[in-house]
């Protein structure tokens, strides 16, 4: 028996110790996963529930990630972390601040916004709010922005409209040819374009020439032009009038039938930017010609519209300012004139011969398309495919509610405009609320602490109001400095002016939000 127990006790004494350690490491296991369950439950919400997670205001305790040190459960969100932080695994920040349900939901038509942050510390222009930013719908005159960008793609800077002056094959005759200058003036004083591109100008100079000659040749005998030969064809594979535009446009002063030969945009009033608009352009462009020959010493000329002017001498010539002067006037005032007759030299520059068959819309997003191809700058969540899907650009001034654009796309092209220093002109071309153009009387009244701190491309015609550019939070503001890029556009049979004030109350939610905007309410998308 000694012998037994002697052979039999280590082996019970070695077994006893084991079943101890298993009941202490039991014991413990419970208490830590209580002490674990315990930080969940002092925010009495499972840690998916991204809409229960605690706050953390801008310029609160900062979590600290280093390796080794405890870090909130919460720091991802839909995740629970616990214990030490793995380094493998990178923290997403938890933004915090909505947007009320009263300002989206108490609109008088369907919503489409997209918002995200400027400036280095979002270099991936990543999304901080959607709502439909992906479904396509008439932007009205946002359509410019694209606009804006394919000129300056295509066409340069530099370039300029040129109305001309040749000689004629007979003695005593002209050609008048038509460049697509709309801001060619017959004012004497102030004109709406500020142009100094003066049909006098152009008359004077067509009669001085005739009577001097030119360098080389002999002088013509006496200036009297007995015909005025006026070519208007540049355009003529082009729609001059598009049905879908409002009837009625032109007598309202929107835009005229789109001819490369008018004067001050064929507007009654030439200093006025609304005056109306006749419905023939050419044809009182060449009856203004003609006039100014005759107090130029020129005579009364018979004015004959044909085509083919030919190749022949230079009598005269005027310019029209460079084009990034041009893009101002139509961003900031929103100039549907001058927005069709750069689509249609943009489409004229990628389709000279017109065997593509072009409109003047696609010739702007086959444009944009190239800018996009170029850039590497592009959001991280927006790819080519997005920021062209469903894309329609019908005509150049957005006028037609044929065109279709998301918010997504819209707010991509900002983020481009944003960092290419070749489309400058297109962001110091944007109206500036409370200062300038189309926002000049908006932010007055309705998110007035936003005066000279939006800078955006205003839209409006039947059923769309809409509005895309950049925004900085004012002072005072939590948000104070932060930069977002936006497109906001509400669309709808009861959409009327008094929605620009529902998208302006928007806008001033996103800018008291700056970077802590976020996008958790599933209503809103």
């Amino acid at each position: 028996m000694q012998r037994l127990v002697k052979n039999v006790f280590p082996v019970l004494t070695t077994a006893l110790v084991w079943v101890l350690v298993a009941v202490a490491g039991f014991a413990l296991g419970a208490t830590s996963t209580q002490a674990d369950a315990g930080v969940n439950d002092s925010f009495g919400v499972e840690p998916d529930d991204p809409q229960a997670l605690p706050s953390h205001p801008r310029g609160g305790d900062e979590v600290d990630y280093r390796e080794g040190n405890l870090v909130d459960d919460t720091s991802r969100a839909g995740e629970s972390v616990g214990g030490y932080f793995d380094t493998s695994v990178q923290p997403l920040r938890v933004r915090t601040c909505q947007i009320p349900d009263s300002l989206t939901q108490g609109a008088t038509g369907q919503w489409g916004v997209a918002v995200s942050l400027l400036g280095e510390e979002s270099a991936d222009g990543s999304s901080l709010l959607g709502i439909n930013e992906g479904t396509p719908v008439a932007p009205a005159s946002v359509v410019k922005l694209f606009t804006a960008v394919a000129a300056l793609e295509t066409l340069g800077p530099d370039f300029r409209f040129r109305t001309k002056v040749m000689e004629g094959d007979v003695p005593g005759e002209i050609w008048l040819v038509g460049g697509g200058d709309v801001t060619l003036t017959r004012a004497t004083g102030g004109n709406y374009y500020d142009s100094e591109a003066h049909l006098e100008e152009l008359a004077a100079a067509t009669v001085a020439t005739l009577a001097t000659g030119s360098s080389g040749s002999e002088p013509t005998t006496g200036a009297v032009i007995e015909r005025v030969w006026v070519d208007d064809s540049r355009y003529e594979r082009f729609a001059d009038w598009d049905d879908s535009w409002r009837p009625g446009s032109a007598a309202l002063g929107y835009v005229a039938p789109v001819s490369p030969l008018q004067v001050d945009g064929d507007r009654d009033d030439p200093a006025l930017r609304l005056s109306p608009r006749s419905t023939d352009p050419s044809a009182r462009a060449a009856t203004w010609f003609g006039d100014a020959l005759w107090r130029s010493g020129g005579g009364s000329p018979e004015v004959v519209f044909a085509q083919g002017a030919p190749e022949g001498r230079l009598l005269a010539e005027v310019s029209s300012a460079p084009l990034t002067q041009l893009l101002r006037i139509m961003l900031v005032d929103s100039d549907n004139s001058l927005a069709e007759v750069i689509s249609r030299e943009v489409a004229l520059s990628l389709d000279p011969s017109g065997e593509l068959g072009l409109t003047p819309g696609e010739a702007v997003l086959e444009a944009v398309r190239a800018v996009v191809d170029r850039s590497h700058g592009m959001s991280a969540d927006v790819s080519e495919a997005d920021l062209l899907e469903g894309a329609v650009i019908h005509d150049g001034s957005g006028l037609s509610a044929l065109s279709a654009l998301s918010p997504r796309s819209v707010l991509a092209l900002l983020h481009i405009i944003e960092r290419s220093p070749k489309l400058e002109p297109v962001r110091e071309g944007l109206p500036v609320a409370g200062e300038s153009g189309s926002l000049r009387n908006r932010y007055q009244s309705v998110s007035s602490d936003l005066q000279g701190l939006v800078q955006a491309k205003t839209g409006s015609i039947r059923g769309t109001r809409s509005l895309a550019g950049y925004l900085e939070s004012p002072e005072g503001e939590s948000s104070a400095g932060d930069r977002l890029a936006f497109s906001v556009v509400l669309s709808g049979n009861r959409v009327s002016d008094a929605s620009r004030r529902d998208i302006d109350r928007l806008v001033g939610a996103l800018a008291q939000c700056g970077e802590n905007l976020a996008d958790w309410n599933d209503s809103n998308n």
